[in-house]
């Protein structure tokens, strides 16, 4: 439970809207367009119209043929938004959730589109942009939702208008401009578990071309999971984040922003809870009298764990993550004059530097089977250049981008099962998997609308075209602890590419190198029909595309193959409308059908005696479901809203691979539920507006409610265990593999 108020306000404020009334023009937008934020809508009486920027420019979210939820600053307020996690209650088909790397580092998914990997050798399915400028990693994101403009959630694959390609959708974040009047606003909130969050800003005006903007966030939260061997407290919030906007505009075709942020977290992160048991788990290799002793301590320690409490975990190491996150961005925008109707090039600028640490377990119980601990150290540079113009009847923008990251990723992990120790004495043995990444992508795009009003009035055509080319290099470090003699604490690493044999600070000798390039056109292509001034109806085709990689830890060379890309083929058919009278009502709506290829998966596999994971190009599938959102005002002081979405998304083919009796056998694991994406999404909320006195503005109150149906938390969440019932990826229980569960 939260409660917020505000605690005081350098500046007069008149009410709290709720979601779908107006939002500025995005200020990037070519100064030509930004007017029109300050104009009639001339759309249905009782709405508002709602400016968005999902194809770069400044448009009416009615008139665009794409499925977009608009989120304004004032709504985030109301629906008492404080994380881009908490954005999936208003936004029908999305979903985020915090990764191994703590909720600093959040995980977005979009119809269906996911990457479960975070580092840096995978791109994501949704790309998150702030203020234009796409961050590669999600670290430090979460906190970003103070003292904006909007957050604009666009769904389907963004393959031609934005920086880096997606299969799943982009997030635009727009932080609020300086404005050339003295103000500024406090607030907190205040909630169960010690919950605070304040954020404020200061608007000061330098001169009258030049205005700054300084704000601020900061939330805390004790963790609602208690770790009963320890006592330490999971799930827990501890984030600041700061950010400085200059803009300065000195002439009246030449607008120049300047945006510095900063952003630091030290959280103890996610709790793990044990789920099952599988005896089958523990290596042959161990003798009979230690595997009986691990079986019966690990049913007890499953026995334990379902009698705790629904927010009681049990862990032997104390979990702990944190991070630090700065960046600096430059957008200029010059309007030029031409002999076209409007003509600006427009050059986006961005930094970002990122330090995080994560460490934590994948068992979830007081007996420890592989516990980790890691370190990233990244930072990106990116610039675009636009050309944007209209002319009559035909709208285009073309632009060049470039983009490059470079840092290392270090994850090492302490393994009771080691094949390589099988006495399992002694220390617990140590792996490592670091490497240093480099990924760059160049590419150049154009896109355009032209109307056919020859035709039919109010119909037009859209469409883009984008050409990409990815290149990435990887030097791995991977090396296992190993014994001599076994039993005993003198520690050697084994390097797993190279085979040679040194202690654990010379990562050098163990160094093996990878490069690889992927280039992909991509598209999009829509017919849309502006029926009347309310009423758009529109059948789009897109090509999206995640660029390949490597894997982190690859144990031979069979693994140090790059994975290709994935591609996404969808159909969209989308209506968006509003009507007037009595009761004004908005309706957006949209059916969509995806064609899924080279699915990126991660999967386990035996190497020799030991278990892996790694991502494979493993499966065809096929996507389709439905979202809609609707708002209705049938009195003054009343608002209703609600949405909604439907996905089934299932493998057409995935099989994997596993040894029975020595023989490498295919296993058919298309059964299998799509990675914490659910099939039924539903959000709803009213609020109610009284005004206070004479000129003293509007109180409101809201109500909200949130529901999504089951999920599956595994990749690989077959029925399916095999010829002999054996295979490790299976989750089904049967008296050939007796499996104990909660």
């Amino acid at each position: 439970m939260r409660l917020r108020f505000i605690i005081g306000s350098l500046l007069a404020t008149a009410s709290t809207p709720v979601l779908g009334q107006a939002m500025p023009a995005n200020s990037d937008a070519p100064a030509t367009e930004a007017a029109a934020q300050t104009q009639p809508s001339g759309s249905a009486k009782g709405f508002d119209e709602i400016v968005v920027t999902a194809r770069r420019v400044s448009e009416n979210l009615q008139r665009v043929p794409l499925s977009v939820t608009a989120i304004t600053g004032e709504a985030l307020e109301a629906n008492n938004i404080i994380q881009v996690e908490d954005v999936q209650r208003v936004t029908p088909g999305l979903q985020v959730n915090a990764t191994t790397r703590g909720s600093s580092t959040p995980g977005f998914a979009l119809r269906g589109q996911r990457a479960y990997n975070v580092n840096l050798l995978t791109d994501p399915a949704v790309s998150v942009y702030f203020a234009e400028v796409g961050q590669a990693r999600t670290t430090g994101t979460n906190q970003t939702l103070f003292d904006l403009e909007s957050v604009q959630v666009l769904k389907g694959p963004q393959g031609t208008l934005f920086g880096r390609n997606t299969t799943g959708g982009a997030i635009l974040i727009a932080p609020k401009r300086p404005e050339d009047e003295f103000g500024g606003y406090l607030q907190a909130a205040m909630g169960n578990y010690d919950f605070v969050d304040i954020e404020g800003a200061i608007n000061v005006p330098l001169s009258p071309t030049l205005a700054l903007r300084v704000s601020g966030k900061k939330s805390e939260r004790d963790g609602y999971f208690t770790n009963v061997l320890n006592g330490q407290r999971a799930q827990d919030l501890h984030a600041e984040s700061y950010r400085a906007f200059l803009a300065w505009e000195p002439t009246s075709n030449l607008r120049m922003d300047l945006i510095g942020t900063y952003f630091k977290s030290d959280e103890v992160g996610t709790a793990v809870k044990l789920k099952l048991v599988d005896p089958r788990g523990i290596p042959a290799a161990f003798p009979g009298a230690v595997k009986d002793i691990l079986a019966a301590a690990y049913a007890d320690e499953l026995a334990q764990t379902q009698a705790l409490g629904k927010y009681e975990y049990r862990n032997t190491i104390p979990f702990d993550t944190g991070a630090k996150v700065y960046g600096i961005q430059h957008t200029t925008t010059l309007d030029l004059d031409s002999g076209l109707d409007e003509l600006a090039i427009k050059n986006i600028f961005g930094y970002r530097n990122i330090k995080s640490r994560y460490n934590g377990d994948t068992e979830g119980g007081g007996i420890a089977i592989i516990d980790y601990r890691g370190v990233m150290n990244e930072h990106q540079i990116s610039d675009e250049l636009q050309l944007i113009g209209r002319n009559g009847n035909f709208d285009f923008i073309t632009g060049l981008f470039y983009f490059k990251e470079k840092g290392r990723d270090t994850l090492d992990q302490f393994r009771q099962f080691d094949i390589l120790t099988p006495v399992a004495l002694g220390p617990t043995p140590e792996v490592f998997q670091d490497f240093d990444g480099t990924n760059q992508s160049y590419s150049a795009f154009v896109h355009g609308t032209y109307k056919l009003d020859a035709l039919a009035d109010g119909l037009s055509v859209s469409g883009g075209l984008r050409y990409t080319r990815d290149k990435r290099a990887v030097t791995w470090h991977s090396r296992n602890e190993i014994r001599s003699p076994a039993g005993t604490n003198d520690r050697a690493y084994l390097g797993l590419l190279t085979g040679a044999i040194n202690d654990a600070s010379d990562r050098d000798l163990c160094a093996d190198n990878g490069k690889t390039t992927f280039s992909k056109i991509t598209y999009d292509v829509s017919l849309n029909y502006q029926a009347s001034r309310d009423v758009l109806v529109y059948v789009a085709h897109r090509r999206g595309y995640r660029s390949g990689g490597f894997n982190t830890s690859p144990r031979n060379d069979g693994q140090t193959a790059p994975f290709a890309p994935e591609v996404v083929d969808d159909i969209e058919l989308g209506v968006k409308s509003q009507f007037g009278g009595a009761v004004p009502i908005r309706f957006n709506g949209a059916l969509f059908y995806s064609k899924y290829n080279d699915v990126q998966r991660l999967t386990s596999t035996v190497i020799g005696t030991q278990l892996s994971s790694q991502i494979v190009n493993a499966a065809k599938a096929t996507i389709k479901g439905l979202e809609f959102d609707f708002t209705a005002h049938p009195t003054s002081w009343l608002d209703l809203s609600a949405g909604y979405s439907y996905l089934d998304a299932k493998y057409n083919e995935w099989e994997d691979t596993y040894s029975v009796g020595g023989v490498l056998t295919a296993v058919d694991i298309s059964d299998s539920g799509f990675t914490y994406i659910p099939k039924h999404q539903l959000n709803a909320s009213a609020a109610v507006h009284f005004p206070v006195g004479e000129g003293g503005g509007e109180m409101s109150f809201q109500a909200s409610y949130y529901y999504q149906s089951r999920v599956d938390t595994l990749e690989n969440n077959t029925r399916n265990c095999g010829p002999d019932g054996l295979y490790t990826g299976c989750l089904n229980c049967s008296p050939s593999a007796p499996m104990a569960q909660i």
